[in-house]
């Protein structure tokens, strides 16, 4: 994953509400989500977590997914990975790719 300079202003420290703002360029995709897909649980207790989701976005071909694909292969690996046991939280997810 390529990461772009991050021009970052703490508007709340105590609520950790803050204002980012990141360099895009044509190609670039945008993935946004909430904690309800890296804390989504197996039944050996076990997250999901930031580095799957990376791994999940850096396979080979996703970056020539549509924004939906991208959301969708990811929701199917969330899914997959939790098996049988119950969503607690909400999965709120983002995509947006870049022209």
């Amino acid at each position: 994953m390529n990461e772009h300079p991050v021009d970052e202003t703490v508007r709340d420290p105590v609520n950790g509400i803050r204002e980012a703002r990141v360099a895009v360029g044509s190609g670039d995709i945008l993935f946004l989500l909430t904690d309800g897909c890296t804390e989504a649980m197996n039944g050996a207790n076990e997250v999901f977590g930031t580095e799957q989701i990376e791994q999940t976005l850096s396979a080979p071909g996703v970056n020539s997914y549509s924004a939906e694909e991208i959301l969708n292969h990811l929701t199917r690996a969330v899914r997959a990975r939790a098996g049988d046991v119950p969503q607690y939280d909400d999965m709120t997810m983002v995509v947006v790719k870049v022209r």
